[in-house]
């Protein structure tokens, strides 16, 4: 079983890291240690992150430091938003090892218990969505190959929303290859697994 007292996350915008410590308490001594690491970003000419501590539920060291926008001078806050793109599938596959060890689910479940409206050839289990080897197709390549981009070759919002994945993937009558017979990374698969 796996425990953790104390996590922290390290977002910049240029990078993101996490660390897992055992149980700690902040003195100014590790504060002044912390806060070293991320001098360098202290400038209001570089791109910037925020760094959290929890320890038993507790907020005991927080810091933004940085710009969030160079160009428009508008510092890292903590409303500041990061994209933490596929470093998400790591959180994701802990957090489903957790339901699965609490035997809330299993990775041999089909999808189809969470997802009725799914109407794919093959069975597909939780475990082909964390291993990429489900064979569903990625909705936001469909849109790109349906001209859905704009004049910069960007996706619009719009077809990066939970019900436009969910409405073309209810459509999905077909897969790239036989549930389990290849591994093809794609975005799609862990979004199903943290929708259920």
């Amino acid at each position: 079983m796996i425990k953790c007292s104390t996590f922290i996350l390290v977002s910049i915008t240029c990078f993101t890291c996490n660390i897992s410590l055992a149980q700690i308490t902040l003195d100014q001594r590790l504060e002044d240690r912390i806060n070293s690491i991320f001098d360098d970003f202290e400038s209001h000419q570089k791109p910037g992150g925020s760094i959290g501590i929890i320890s038993d539920g507790k907020v005991i060291y927080e810091k933004h430091f940085g710009m969030q926008d160079i160009r428009n001078k508008i510092p890292v806050s903590n409303s500041t938003s990061f994209n933490l793109a596929s470093i998400s599938k790591q959180f994701t596959g802990m957090c489903i090892a957790l339901l699965e060890e609490q035997e809330k689910i299993h990775l041999s479940d089909n999808i189809s218990k969470y997802f009725p409206q799914f109407q794919f050839p093959d069975t597909i289990k939780i475990k082909n969505l964390l291993d990429h080897s489900s064979g569903i197709r990625d909705p936001e390549v469909i849109a790109i190959l349906a001209g859905h981009v704009n004049l910069k070759g960007e996706l619009p919002g719009k077809f990066l929303n939970e019900d436009f994945l969910f409405n073309i993937l209810s459509r999905e009558l077909d897969l790239n290859f036989p549930t389990g017979s290849e591994m093809a990374y794609t975005n799609i698969n862990p979004l199903y697994v943290v929708e259920s």
